[in-house]
């Protein structure tokens, strides 16, 4: 008799692992068809950490190269790196004010060791404005007519969204669409699935949950890049862990998402804190342009003392202190030339050195 339970079992959970497969198979051709689909009106909250990059041998050669240079390319990359060594990864707060693609604002803070000037960075875009807002700065542009080359806010979009969609799934509704599934495999409370797609091939791993009254859930762990034209990117990866259930978007969550690049060493990590409702007339108004002397709805009392209004039908600075502005050339160069000679040499080093922090940022980041 026991010998005939075992068979029966051994039957039932071969028909088990094949509806597993079959079950695998529909839901990932299903993610295929549709394509993204992100929950509109929702606020994120999350934190990013990114840690210190180089070995203790790398970050002394490179100081060596910018030390008595304060012009150097890579002091920042240099400070930046000391920082993340000394006293751990730098932690940097997000809230993502999402109505749908090309309606959200990110505001973006940044805490102790980081240049006092810039202690948050607020983007907004919104089919009709965009805006960005640091202390003491606002940047107002026109979607209609064209973002500036080094002021495409828009373009922010993807790099929130590659973290977002981790949270959501993986990234999973992002990447399969125009993917074909290679292999796919289900076996007690694992399954793993391959794809290829343009000459790249990447894979997902994960864990089955089944539900008490029946069916199952296939939730991702892993991302892993295994052929791609560029070698750098071949075994970068993803980890999606500490799952919990959300009552506002009715799904899973990952509430820690871990980058890692090829060579193993930590990207950046993904840490959520909390998902809500965006209320009724909540974006029309942390979306709303910033008035100069105004209470801003989430950063208070603002003091700006300049405006670099980039609207066709302004084209100008403005310094609200005085009163005075200047107006801006069209072409991004003049433009700049222009600035640096209303505002004066010391002030136009401190925007440069400013926006050139930030490029570094976005390259580290």
């Amino acid at each position: 008799m026991g010998y005939i339970s075992h068979i029966v079992l051994c039957v039932a959970a071969l028909f088990t692992a094949a509806d597993d497969r079959e079950s695998l198979t529909l839901w990932l051709t299903e993610l295929a068809a549709r394509g993204p689909e992100r929950p509109a009106n929702v606020v994120y909250e999350f934190d990013i950490a990114y840690p210190s990059q180089l070995s203790s041998s790398e970050l002394a050669l490179l100081g060596a190269r910018v030390r008595g240079h304060p012009d150097h390319p890579e002091l920042s990359v240099y400070e930046a790196e000391s920082r993340r060594a000394k006293s751990g990864p730098d932690i940097k707060p997000n809230v993502l004010y999402w109505r749908e693609e090309g309606a959200w604002r990110l505001n973006v803070g940044y805490g102790d060791g980081f240049d006092p000037a810039i202690r948050f960075v607020d983007t907004c875009v919104r089919p009709d404005r965009a805006w960005r807002l640091i202390p003491e700065q606002l940047t107002l542009i026109d979607p209609a007519s064209g973002y500036p080359a080094d002021r495409n806010y828009a373009a922010n979009e993807a790099t929130f969204l590659r973290d977002v969609d981790a949270i959501l799934d993986g990234g999973m509704r992002r990447r399969l669409p125009g993917a074909a599934v290679k292999a796919a495999s289900a076996e007690g409370d694992r399954w793993n699935a391959s794809f290829v797609i343009d000459g790249r091939e990447f894979e997902y791993s994960g864990t089955l949950v089944r539900g008490q009254t029946g069916g199952v859930r296939f939730q991702p762990h892993r991302f892993k890049i295994l052929t791609h034209a560029d070698p750098e990117f071949i075994g970068q990866h993803e980890l999606y862990e500490q799952w919990r259930w959300d009552e506002i978007l009715g799904q899973s969550v990952a509430t820690h998402v871990t980058f890692v690049r090829p060579s193993g060493t930590i990207d950046h990590e993904v840490m959520l804190k909390s998902i809500r409702r965006l209320g009724d007339d909540e974006f029309d108004r942390v979306t709303a342009i910033p008035e100069v002397g105004s209470t801003e709805p989430i950063r208070g009392d603002l003091r700006i003392t300049r405006v670099f209004d980039l609207r066709p039908a302004a084209m100008e600075v403005r310094f609200p202190q005085d009163s005075t502005r200047a107006a801006m050339p069209l072409s991004t160069g003049a433009r700049e030339d222009g600035i640096m000679r209303v505002i004066g040499w010391c002030a136009a080093a401190t925007i440069v050195g400013i926006l050139a922090w930030l490029r570094v940022r976005r390259k580290l980041s």
